[in-house]
């Protein structure tokens, strides 16, 4: 399959797609989204136009060009593509390319700025930036109350975490390890006299690494008295700092995690519910639908029937 951008270019400029865009509150503009599969063999033509465009690569490998250069396309990188600036790709091996793809515009001149020196190029943890993408993508699909706004500051907040990560490409992170109790002799579980003498931070510094702890172990059996002793910190400052922060219990917040990570792989995966289910950390796939459907208000099935139908369906926002 081919991606004639020649021929939407002609309908964009002969149509709605190139009026004006009036941004909104946020400074920024959608013009459009959506969820592209390209069959084996497909491609982009290479091609420019007078918008801001990110293209996120869910799977699949090929070459990315972009402004004269060519780069590699697999799964889990990003572009971002600037007003003016020629690209397209082509494709190989036997998988599809998946990917998330918007066009939108900036007004305001301070976002202009702080994107003005991202590269186009992005790879390493995009996790932030596509689940931005995606909810753009479902705002525009479903139109709730308050999609626009909803969406524009998705994409506000996917610009500002791009320009931060690509600050930091390059810079090797440090390694995190447990830190060591701060009460020498003293059992490693804070009293409550010795939270008190805690800095202030470490009420942060606390929820921060249950909430890495959670993210990277979601698929395990978890038990918050198991990591607050893995951390050295008592389970009741844990749990109450926790939920000070995020406004969330550490098993509702697990839950969520879950079904998030639940939700990726029904659009992208090929395994069966019942896989997903174990994929994700729940003990039966019965506990998993019934958890599901109280988070989203549908089954996954009829979840995954909903998702599948917005797959290749341009999603144009209003102006």
């Amino acid at each position: 399959m081919v991606y004639d951008a020649s021929n939407v270019s002609r309908q964009i400029r002969g149509g709605l797609m190139t009026q004006a865009i009036h941004a909104g509150k946020y400074g920024v503009g959608i013009r459009w989204t959506s969820r592209y599969d390209y069959e084996r063999g497909g491609k982009l033509n290479v091609h420019e136009h007078d918008f801001y465009q990110i293209i996120y690569f869910i799977d699949g490998k090929g070459e990315f060009y972009c402004g004269g250069a060519a780069y590699p396309l697999a799964p889990g990188t990003l572009f971002f593509i600037r007003p003016c600036v020629r690209h397209g790709f082509i494709t190989y091996g036997n998988t599809k390319v998946k990917t998330l793809d918007l066009k939108f515009e900036i007004a305001d001149s301070e976002l202009r700025a702080a994107t003005s020196e991202v590269q186009a190029y992005q790879t390493g943890d995009l996790s932030e930036m596509k689940a931005c993408l995606e909810k753009i993508r479902r705002e525009g699909m479903y139109k709730p109350l308050f999609y626009k706004e909803l969406a524009e500051a998705a994409l506000i907040q996917l610009l500002y975490a791009l320009v931060r990560h690509d600050s930091q490409a390059g810079v090797k992170e440090r390694d995190v390890q447990p830190a060591p109790s701060r009460y020498s002799g003293q059992s490693s579980h804070p009293s409550a006299s010795g939270e008190a003498l805690a800095s202030r931070d470490e009420p942060l510094e606390a929820v921060h690494r249950l909430e890495r702890y959670i993210r990277e172990h979601y698929a395990e059996e978890l038990s918050l008295e198991a990591i607050a002793e893995l951390l050295s910190y008592s389970k009741n400052y844990l749990s109450h700092s926790f939920k000070a922060h995020y406004g969330s219990t550490f098993t509702r917040y697990l839950r969520n995690i879950r079904i998030e990570r639940a939700k990726e792989l029904i659009v992208y995966s090929g395994l069966s519910l019942k896989q997903i289910s174990e994929e994700v950390g729940f003990k039966t796939v019965h506990h998993f639908s019934r958890v599901f459907k109280e988070t989203e208000g549908i089954n996954p099935g009829e979840w995954k029937l909903r998702e599948h139908d917005g797959i290749r369906k341009d999603v144009l926002f209003d102006r």
